[in-house]
């Protein structure tokens, strides 16, 4: 039985030893509240927003079903707290809605969380919090984007933002991923090609009324936003391109096993115990070059989980993660940073890799919560601060990829975007 425990200031001198940014996080805005996938404190971690039934699988869920939302998340701080949430109607391209929220929220505004349990035989205490949506306060209304607010006091200074989306099964889609058609991308990119049935569903003018976005791995970040169908046929609309519909095809995500901190297991080299754990990682080479290879992946996602426990949600620790990428010079024009799920594909100070010239290598450390993690290196230019994984990770066709499809409408006159269909390709074998 594990008896020590290390509080969050212990962590806190820690962290601050290893990098100087440890505390509110670098995604604030002035403390104002932006409608992306965002975590504003660094003592909030391991944000999950999850369908009940799938524990890798996407925020999305239907409308008047009995789909539920798991959500969870961490606090370092390990006290019991009184958080509360709301849930904000967006348009398709994220911004709120007219709506008003009565008009699209059944129940309460807002509410506050009522489910935490505090850690149990872990270094690091925390408390974890979790709560479902919908639930017995609040119901939604409307299919649409929404954004929950997790907060303590003022929404406007939240603690963690989520996006997910409701939707309503009314169209019917199909299409397929396949190798990019046009000759120059043949070897690095997928091509999504799909339709829409319409069916009795009235929509006078696809053109303007109906807006369409596809995701890949249900990353927001390089989503592909309101293509137009290339022609109609009574009720079916095609939208087979040859480039608007494209995505860079990545790799295999990378990825290391955490589930036990007493043994090695995949991609750790070693593990030490001093005030808490330290894992470092196999080295991760450079692929930029490589041919593609498979690896049975999870597409950047991550599960929660700890070796023999019955509840990984309170009884998983807390570890320093050493990433380690052996590179004879340094990258320049930017950083490199390990994104994943975990992050929101998004690049923070607190994941940033800092070259070492002595080893001839990038080095990160990242405190993360035991269970199964996927993950590349993304690198962020300094002029445009767009980032991608062209430089270690590389591009290849071959790459399975999962693809989400949302449907959205607004008729003439209507104040808000309704998600009147979806559809899924998952970790699709392109051909």
């Amino acid at each position: 039985m594990i008896s020590k425990h290390i509080n969050f200031f212990s962590v806190l001198l820690l962290t601050l030893f290893f990098s100087p940014t440890f505390g509110q996080t670098d995604f604030v805005e002035e403390g104002r509240l932006v409608y992306k996938d965002r975590i504003y404190n660094d003592f909030i971690r391991t944000v999950t927003v999850r369908p009940v039934s799938d524990p890798l699988g996407m925020p999305i869920i239907k409308l008047g079903s009995m789909d539920r939302l798991i959500v969870g998340f961490d606090d370092l701080t390990a006290d019991a707290r009184t958080y509360n949430y709301k849930v904000i109607h967006c348009s398709a391209d994220w911004q709120p809605s007219d709506l008003m929220p009565q008009e699209y929220i059944g129940g309460y505004f807002e509410y506050f969380t009522q489910d935490f349990e505090y850690s149990v035989n872990t270094y690091v205490a925390y408390t974890h919090y979790g709560f479902s949506l919908p639930n017995e306060n609040i119901s939604f209304l409307k299919s649409g984007n929404y954004l929950l607010v997790m907060y303590e006091d003022d929404p406007e200074k939240p603690l963690f933002t989520r996006r997910f989306v409701v939707y309503e099964d009314i169209v019917t889609s199909g299409g397929e991923v396949k190798r990019a058609t046009s000759v120059d991308r043949m070897m690095t990119h997928q091509e999504v090609d799909f339709f829409i049935n319409t069916g009795g569903y009235n929509i006078p003018n696809p053109f303007t009324d109906l807006k369409v976005t596809l995701l890949q791995n249900f990353r927001w970040d390089n989503a592909i936003y309101d293509l137009k169908p290339r022609f109609l046929n009574g009720n079916f609309l095609d939208y087979n391109y040859d480039l608007e519909n494209n995505f860079l095809g990545g790799s295999e995500y990378r990825f290391f096993d955490l589930k036990s901190l007493q043994q090695l297991t995949s991609e750790v080299q070693q593990t030490v115990l001093t005030d808490l754990y330290t894992v470092t990682l196999m080295p991760d080479r450079p692929r930029s070059i490589e041919n593609y290879s498979y690896t049975d992946d999870i597409n950047g996602q991550f599960v929660v989980r700890r070796l023999g426990s019955d509840n990984s949600l309170a009884e998983a620790d807390y570890a320093y993660v050493d990433y380690f990428v052996p590179m004879d010079i340094p990258l320049t024009g930017g950083n490199l940073y390990v994104v994943g799920l975990f992050n929101f594909w998004e690049p923070t100070k607190e994941h940033q890799m800092k070259y070492n010239y002595e080893m001839k290598a990038y080095q990160g450390r990242v405190l993360i919560k035991q269970g199964y993690y996927d993950y590349m290196y993304g690198f962020q230019r300094n002029k445009t601060q767009e980032y991608s994984v062209e430089e270690v990770e590389g591009h290849h066709w071959e790459t399975r990829n999962d693809y989400t499809l949302l449907i959205y409408n607004r008729d003439l006159g209507a104040r808000y975007d309704r998600v009147i269909g979806m559809n899924h390709w998952v970790n699709s074998e392109v051909r």
